[in-house]
C-alpha cells in the first residue's frame, strides 16, 4: 500500500522532512487534435498553484495569472458557453446530455463548451438519479456559479472553492475498475533506498548536529520518488491526489501552517509535551469516509454522503538497507493529530482546495463505482460512450507526470534532542463505499423527471 516516511536520525535526534513540489494543469482539449483548449489559448488551470519540469522535477512556483490573463480566460469561458447564471443552490448534471456534447465536439474537433468541462459549476455531489423513461442518468449536488481565481483555477463566484471538472469525471469513470484491483487508486512519495542509506551513514558517522547541517542531510536524501497506481500519472486527477497528499505533510510537519486556527503541527504537539517518537515515525495516509449509501426503493435514487475524507495513521521505520517496515506499536501523539484532521477536514477543506479538490474526485470516484458495481446503466439504459472511453476521439488533457521531488529538512527543537515526522499518502477504496447500501423508503425523483434542461444544456440549476 502506498504510504511513506522519511528520515531516521539516531545520533542527531529527530528532523523534519519534506518534499516540496508544484504542479500545473492545463485547460480541457475537447477533440483529438485539438490543442487550443477552451477559447483557443494557451492559459491554464492550476491544482495548488504548483509545476514540473519536462523530466517530472519539481521546480517551483507557478507565478500568478496577471489581471489581463484573468480577464482573457473569464472571456474565453463566457465566450464558449460558460457559467450561465444559476446562482447558488442544487445542480443537476445529465450524464446522457454531457455524452452528446462531448460527442459533437469531437466529431466538429472543437474545445469541449466551459459550462460542460466544469459540469455547471457542481461543486459536492449528494446523489445518483436515474431516469429510465429518459434513458438518463442525473448526478446531482450543489454548485455555485464560477469564476477564475488569481492562479487560474477554476472555484466558486460566492464560495471560491474549487468546482467538480469534467476531466476527472471521465478519468474516475474510465478508470473505475482499478479502484477494485490490485494496488487501487493511490499516491505515494518516497526516499529512495539510496538515499536513506546515505542518511544512515551520513548520521553513524557521527558529530554534534546543527541546524546548519539542513542541506547536508537534504542532499544526502537526494530526490524522492513519487508513485501513483489506478490512474494516468499525467491526468489531473492524478495531480490532485499528489497535492492533497503533499498538502497534508507539510501540515503535519509544520512546515506550512494550517489554514485554519489552533491546528497544530504534530511536530508542535511533541515540542508542547517535550516527547520524541524514540526510533518510530509515524505514517499518515487519507482514504474514503462516506455513510452508507441510501437507495430508493425503485433503486432509482442513490443518495451519497458523509464528508467524504478521513485521516488514518500507523507506525513504521527503516531498515538499514533502506527499506520500510511496520512497527508493532501505538502513537497516541500521531493518533490525535490524525483524528484531529478528520474532526476538522470540513474547516480544512474550506480553507484549502486542495482537500476540497480531493473530495472531488473522491465523489466521483464513489459515483463511477456505484454506477459501475450495480449495473445503473443498464437499469436506465442509458449510454455514454465518450465518457466511458469508447469513442477515440475524445481526449483529456496530459501533464508531464510528477516523478521526484526533493527533499526539505525543518527543524523544531524538544528538550535535548531534535524531533522528526515524514508522512502522507491516498488510498481510494471506492468499491467498499458503493457495497454498502440501505434501502429509504423515502427516496423519489419524480420532481426531477419533470426537470427542464435550459437551452438544451447539461445542467439544471435548483434553487435551495
Amino acid at each position: 500500500m502506498p504510504f511513506k516516511q522519511w528520515c531516521n536520525l539516531m545520533r542527531f535526534g529527530w528532523i523534519v522532512c519534506a518534499a516540496m513540489f508544484m504542479f500545473a494543469a492545463a485547460p480541457f482539449v475537447g477533440a483529438q487534435g485539438n490543442n487550443g483548449g477552451i477559447g483557443g489559448n494557451n492559459f491554464f488551470g492550476v491544482v495548488g498553484g504548483v509545476a514540473v519540469d519536462a523530466e517530472g522535477a519539481i521546480t517551483g512556483t507557478v507565478a500568478r495569472l496577471t489581471e489581463q490573463q484573468r480577464s482573457d480566460l473569464l472571456e474565453q469561458i463566457k465566450q464558449s458557453g460558460g457559467n450561465t447564471a444559476g446562482g447558488v443552490g442544487t445542480r443537476v448534471i445529465s450524464l446522457t446530455r454531457l455524452d452528446r456534447v462531448l460527442r459533437d465536439a469531437a466529431a466538429d474537433k472543437t474545445p469541449v463548451p466551459a459550462d460542460a468541462a466544469y459540469l455547471g459549476g457542481l461543486q459536492r455531489i449528494e446523489s445518483i438519479v436515474l431516469l429510465p423513461e429518459q434513458n438518463d442518468i442525473l448526478v446531482v449536488g450543489q454548485g455555485d456559479d464560477w469564476t477564475v481565481n488569481e492562479i487560474g483555477a477554476v472555484v466558486g463566484v460566492h464560495n471560491g472553492q474549487p468546482v467538480v471538472q469534467l476531466q476527472d469525471l471521465i478519468v474516475a469513470m474510465r478508470y473505475v475498475d482499478a479502484a477494485n484491483s490490485g494496488a487501487g487508486i493511490s499516491v505515494s512519495i518516497d526516499p529512495t533506498p539510496e538515499g536513506v542509506q546515505r542518511y544512515n551513514n551520513l548520521v553513524n558517522g557521527g558529530g554534534q548536529f546543527d541546524p546548519s547541517l539542513i542541506s547536508v542531510v537534504e542532499e544526502a536524501m537526494g530526490p524522492q520518488n513519487i508513485s501513483l497506481t489506478g490512474v494516468p500519472a499525467t491526468s489531473r486527477y492524478a495531480q490532485v491526489l499528489t497535492n492533497a497528499d503533499y498538502k497534508m505533510k507539510r501540515i503535519s510537519m509544520g512546515l506550512e501552517a494550517a489554514p485554519i486556527e489552533k491546528f497544530p503541527s504534530l511536530l508542535q504537539m511533541l515540542q508542547a509535551r517535550n516527547a520524541t517518537f524514540g526510533t518510530m515515525s509515524p505514517r499518515f495516509w487519507m482514504e474514503c469516509d462516506y455513510k452508507p449509501l441510501a437507495k430508493s426503493e425503485d433503486g432509482n435514487v442513490w443518495k451519497i454522503s458523509g464528508q467524504g475524507v478521513k485521516t488514518l495513521t500507523d507506525e513504521q521505520y527503516f531498515e538499514k538497507n533502506g527499506q520500510r517496515a511496520a512497527a508493532n506499536k501505538r502513537n497516541t501523539f500521531a493518533e490525535k493529530w490524525a483524528a484531529m484532521m478528520t474532526e476538522r477536514f470540513e474547516e480544512l477543506a474550506a480553507a484549502e482546495p486542495a482537500f476540497a479538490e480531493l473530495r472531488n474526485i473522491m465523489d466521483l470516484s464513489v459515483v463511477a463505482a456505484v454506477i459501475r458495481k450495480h449495473e445503473l446503466l443498464d437499469q436506465a439504459n442509458a449510454e455514454i460512450p465518450c465518457i466511458l472511453g469508447q469513442m477515440a476521439a475524445l481526449e483529456v488533457p496530459e501533464f508531464t507526470a510528477p516523478k521526484t521531488v526533493p527533499s526539505q529538512c525543518s527543524f523544531i527543537r524538544s528538550s535535548n534532542s531534535w524531533i522528526l515526522t515524514a508522512s502522507g499518502g491516498v488510498l481510494l477504496d471506492t468499491w467498499a463505499v458503493a457495497a454498502n447500501v440501505e434501502t429509504d423508503a423515502s427516496l423519489t425523483a419524480k420532481s426531477l423527471g419533470q426537470l427542464e434542461f435550459p437551452n438544451n444544456r447539461i445542467w439544471a440549476s435548483l434553487s435551495n
